[in-house]
């Protein structure tokens, strides 16, 4: 079973007004060893991930860096045999001078970095975020609850920040005027970003909308400006994978009991084997 082909591009959106600081949301997997019955195989154990992020800003560059992903990918498929499975406010708006003394928000993790969540409060409104839908409620006093608003979203809504009279809903979509934004093996993906005026929460009023192709990672707030991380998955093509079985090329075998040393000196001569093919390859692509 081949791993999977999508190498992962990290776009990372910055926008001004209400604009989402990032953080990669946790993900977690459970990895299982394929062992043949003639064959045993020593993993090689992943390389820690850097700390800062990695700004590309030529199509050379991002070509350069494809290559070098596509060349430890087919690297991991011929030498480590992975099977990888799933492991599954502001105070605009108030009616009245009853309002309450103090309010809960929701919990963050740093101090004035503000998360994503599906529900926010300014202590006299929720604002919730379900389905297609932004809901806006009335909660104070707490007896009068009720839904004075309902603003739809795309497909699905991920979640909102609120800030002063400001709401900022971040949505799916699966597509952008009907055109496809991945590829045929993927559905068309994109993340839309609105801003909403709701001083008169009984009559939001949109300020803004972003739309950008892939799915949102995470966001954060950190004042005024909202950061957000935004994942596109490019399908390598599959000439890559034959690469690394390809006898004609002479990579190297790595026997299971090499020693730390020899696995890197076997690995190093196979990326110098490995590099100009994938190199060709990539050059085709668009």
């Amino acid at each position: 079973m081949k791993p999977g082909r999508g190498a992962p591009l990290a776009l990372f959106l910055f926008l001004a007004a209400l604009t989402p600081a990032a953080s990669a949301g946790d993900q977690q997997s459970e990895v299982r060893m394929r062992r043949g019955a003639d064959r045993r195989v020593r993993p090689i154990r992943p390389s820690a991930p850097a700390a800062a992020l990695r700004a590309l800003d030529t199509c050379d560059e991002v070509r350069s860096y494809l290559i070098d992903v596509a060349v430890e990918r087919i690297l991991e498929y011929r030498y480590n045999q992975w099977d990888f499975y799933p492991w599954a406010g502001g105070a605009g708006g108030r009616e009245t001078l009853d309002v309450p003394s103090d309010y809960t928000t929701t919990n963050n993790q740093e101090q004035g970095v503000d998360e994503i969540d599906i529900v926010k409060t300014n202590g006299t409104h929720l604002y919730a975020t379900e389905g297609e839908s932004l809901h806006i409620l009335k909660s104070w006093p707490a007896e009068a609850t009720s839904e004075l608003a309902r603003v739809a979203a795309p497909d699905q809504a991920l979640g909102l920040f609120l800030h002063d009279d400001r709401v900022l809903v971040a949505s799916q979509v699966w597509s952008i005027g009907g055109d496809r934004l991945i590829g045929p093996q993927y559905p068309p993906s994109a993340t839309r970003l609105q801003l909403l005026d709701v001083r008169n929460p009984s009559v939001p009023a949109v300020l803004r909308t972003i739309e950008v192709e892939g799915t949102l990672v995470d966001a954060r707030l950190i004042g005024a400006d909202l950061y957000a991380v935004i994942r596109s998955n490019f399908d390598l093509p599959s000439e890559l994978w034959d690469l690394a079985y390809r006898r004609d090329i002479g990579l190297p075998d790595l026997p299971w009991d090499a020693t730390a040393e020899e696995r890197e000196r076997i690995l190093d001569e196979a990326r110098a084997i490995l590099r100009p093919y994938v190199e060709e390859i990539i050059a085709g692509i668009p």
